[in-house]
């Protein structure tokens, strides 16, 4: 069973494992907060091309992660995080 957790629990579990030396007994919860610093790290470093153009006085389009609007004055998603690639449009 995965172990669900927001991110403000990861960010906890991960100083846990930074500043205390805290070893958690609960290794999925431990894996849990890795994989959604994992993700979160990803969104930073890999922008990717946002999707469903339209096209007028601003480029407006859609973030190909949560598929909120976003525009060409946008280096991120101000929704998710997600860095965005505008090099083609």
């Amino acid at each position: 069973m995965k172990t669900e957790l927001t991110p403000q629990q990861a960010l906890i579990e991960l100083n846990r494992l930074k500043f205390n030396g805290y070893m958690p007994t609960d290794t999925q919860r431990r894996d849990a907060a890795i994989e959604i610093a994992e993700s979160a790290i990803n969104k930073q470093l890999i922008p990717r091309e946002p999707s469903d153009l339209l096209i007028t006085d601003i480029v407006v389009s859609v973030c190909p992660i949560c598929e909120e609007d976003v525009n060409a004055a946008m280096n991120f998603c101000q929704y998710c995080g997600q860095a965005l690639d505008w090099e083609n449009y």
